[in-house]
């Protein structure tokens, strides 16, 4: 397939056209997140590229149309989306029946294949099955974890866990069979055997922008399980030893955690979210070591700098084609977007901050109101996901109350048995027996 020449399809695998004379177009690829792409052609290509469509340039790099923008006096249709990952941010995870989490101990690639077998293929609500989702051959790679979740983003999920035991993932269009195929991968190492090295002194590597970020850098954590006050359980894990100024603490409230052996686990998995942050930014001369022959996204390569060689991972590639394809990587790690941290925070609703930024999987707890069949109001401490059953506190009628007095200049009505002295025209008597 010819990698510059353009394809759309429906979600159903309808071929719709080619677009070999589109102006401009990128595709970004990430090892273990959800990335975005847009291209910008011609208007005559207006029909085929409509949101829900899906565009690709072979089939590992293959997204979803989710806006259209059309310029008429430039006579350009500009389509932006995401890549087949975004596929599970249409999914949040559902605990089983009568459970308040989804709880699950094994390799991570097992962990993450079964949230989404769980919440997207095999759901207890069959309309939440995405019939053309199927999963590849679980290889358990990944070190063993225990994870649970209740209500969150299936996507972020992902690539939480993936981020956190250095997996990656993907979903890659099978058009013979007309499906999509999720998979976990793992990059390969290329610092010793077949080595790849990206350095200016082999003309490969120019444009460079290093960053090194230690903003939200933690080294250790308090994480507190069930309990009350001096009895709660509290464990501190260490990701260095660092003491002094240079110790960095974090709080994580795991009151949903029942296993003191499984706080470890979330104690590590919340700290990779706090690492320090080195990322460099280069544009790559495709000569010497070849994209996707010699290295692809996710493999770990050497950088060679005057002043120092490192290992780091190719976390990010964006492809771009403007008559000819530029390739920029990002090595190390993705300094956090805004939208990234929206994303986390929309994620995280529902569960306890600690003081220094330490979120857990936990929902707050509220107090709700309750009332008894005898009309009793009382108030329920409980999880903010539940729903209080239905009562009607309707009580029944109460007893007639005395005839008001008559309005200025209104009918009066006399309801006794003798005639009453003081009615008037227009007054009513109505005689009782």
């Amino acid at each position: 397939m010819d990698k510059y020449n353009i394809k759309i399809i429906t979600d159903s695998f309808e071929f719709l056209g080619d677009i070999e004379d589109y102006i401009s177009f990128f595709y970004r690829r990430n090892y273990n997140k959800s990335r975005d792409f847009q291209l910008v052609a011609s208007m005559k290509y207006q029909d085929i590229l409509k949101n829900g469509h899906i565009i690709f340039i072979d089939p590992k790099k293959a997204g979803f149309i989710e806006e259209v923008t059309i310029d008429e006096e430039k006579n350009t249709v500009t389509a932006k989306g995401r890549d087949l990952k975004s596929i599970l941010n249409r999914r949040v995870t559902i605990p089983p029946t009568g459970l308040d989490y989804d709880y699950i101990k094994g390799d991570a690639e097992t962990v993450i294949k079964h949230y989404i077998n769980a919440n997207a293929i095999t759901a207890i609500d069959p309309k939440r099955n995405i019939n053309q989702l199927v999963i590849a051959e679980n290889k358990h790679r990944g070190e063993i974890i225990s994870y649970q979740t209740r209500l969150k983003d299936l996507l972020v999920e992902t690539e939480t866990i993936a981020t956190a035991t250095g997996l990656g993932f993907n979903i890659e269009l099978d058009l013979v069979n007309k499906r999509f195929v999720f998979d976990v991968y793992e990059g390969k190492d290329l610092t010793v055997n077949n080595r790849v090295m990206f350095s200016s002194d082999f003309d490969n590597l120019y444009n460079t922008i290093t960053t090194v970020n230690t903003l939200n850098q933690r080294s250790m954590a308090y994480v507190a399980g069930q309990g009350e006050g001096v009895d709660r359980n509290i464990k501190q894990v260490f990701k260095s030893n660092d003491t002094g100024l240079n110790r960095k603490e974090l709080y994580i409230d795991a009151r949903d955690i029942n296993e003191d052996e499984d706080l470890e686990d979330r104690a590590k998995i919340k700290l990779s979210e706090y690492e320090r942050i080195e990322s460099t930014e280069s544009t790559i001369a495709n000569d010497n070591f070849i994209y996707e022959k010699d290295w692809d996204v996710g493999d770990i390569v050497i950088k060679k700098t005057e002043k120092s060689i490192d290992s780091l991972r190719v976390v990010e590639v964006t492809e771009v084609y403007e008559g000819y394809r530029k390739i920029d990587i990002t090595l190390g790690s993705i300094l956090t977007s805004l939208i990234d941290e929206i994303n986390n925070k929309v994620n995280d609703i529902g569960t306890s901050v600690g003081a220094t930024g330490g979120v857990s999987s936990v929902n707050p707890n509220v107090w709700k109101p309750v009332v008894d069949v005898n009309g009793n109001l009382t108030w329920k401490y409980s999880l903010a996901t539940d729903t209080p059953t239905s009562m009607n506190i309707k009580g029944p009628k109460g007893d007639t109350g005395p005839q008001g007095p008559a309005g200025e200049g209104g009918t009066k009505i006399f309801t006794q048995s003798t005639e009453p002295t003081s009615i008037i025209s227009g007054d009513v008597w109505i005689q009782t027996i």
